[in-house]
């Protein structure tokens, strides 16, 4: 609101949330209430209950002019928009005889740029990692995309795993709409894998669920990163310094578990 003169007729006595203008934070309206005199309030007739609206424009000026007006009159409620604040404080309506009433102060909270969500997939074995490939933002894992890594997943197997194509890729991942789409089968046989069967809705029986990534989220728990390449940062530095054991027990766990899912008959989840 601007510079807008008082209104006479009823006023709003519970006050509403302002904006303010000249800092665009928000006030609240106080409510200026002057105190009636016990002996006469009942008795005496001509008494009577003024209402007036007023903008004060967070001024010293406005605010003086505005408890003159308050000081001539016998009872009134003022109804005052942009009150003068300093401080987070009212200022200048302490009158004589009379009661200000003000709604609680707002909370404030600072807003705090983080990292947002980071999809990453990692591609192991029982001697590490042989790549992670971190999803450009804005992008979802598609079939086309996820045959693509599959590809890539041939090649580095090629140049860090001596022999192991001659002698045969077992692949195990979950049933994630990319990873069975049409697309992404087809470049699992092109690259001659084996693929591992693997029950829906069993994450006890993945080991990047049960094992990788369980671990990994432990240790990102309870720390906060400024930006997504700080979350990738992260993630690299603990890869790098998991042991090789690390990731033999996670693919000695996965056929521990398979064998305990046979012999109970598919009646089987692990609890972490």
């Amino acid at each position: 609101m601007s510079a807008s003169a008082g209104v006479a007729g009823a006023g709003n006595p519970a006050g509403d949330a302002l904006a303010d203008s000249s800092t665009g934070r928000r006030t609240d309206t106080p409510l200026l209430c002057q105190k009636k005199r016990k002996d006469n309030i009942h008795n005496n007739s001509k008494d009577k209950l003024s209402f007036f609206q007023i903008n004060v424009q967070h001024s010293k000026a406005g605010t003086a002019n505005l408890c003159k007006s308050i000081a001539d009159l016998h009872n009134v409620v003022a109804l005052v928009q942009e009150p003068w604040i300093n401080k987070e404080k009212i200022l200048g309506l302490g009158a004589a005889g009379a009661t200000l009433y003000t709604s609680p102060p707002v909370v404030k909270f600072r807003k705090i740029v983080s990292a947002s969500k980071v999809m990453v997939s990692v591609f192991w074995d029982s001697k590490g990692v042989l790549f992670t490939d971190y999803l450009e933002k804005g992008k979802t894992v598609t079939g086309v995309y996820y045959a693509g890594l599959i590809r890539k997943l041939r090649e580095v197997i090629n140049q860090k795993r001596c022999g192991k194509l001659t002698q045969g890729v077992l692949l195990h991942h979950d049933n994630a709409s990319a990873h069975s789409s049409h697309v992404a089968m087809t470049a699992i046989h092109d690259c001659a894998f084996e693929l591992l069967s693997h029950p829906p809705y069993s994450p006890d029986l993945a080991p990047s669920d049960f094992h990788l990534f369980r671990h990994l989220k432990e240790s990102l728990r309870g720390r906060a990163f400024e930006d997504d390449e700080a979350v990738t940062m992260a993630v690299n530095e603990w890869i790098e310094e998991c042991h090789q054991n690390f990731f033999l027990e996670g693919v000695k766990t996965l056929e521990q578990r398979w064998k305990t899912c046979v012999a109970l008959q598919g009646n089987y989840v692990e609890k972490h």
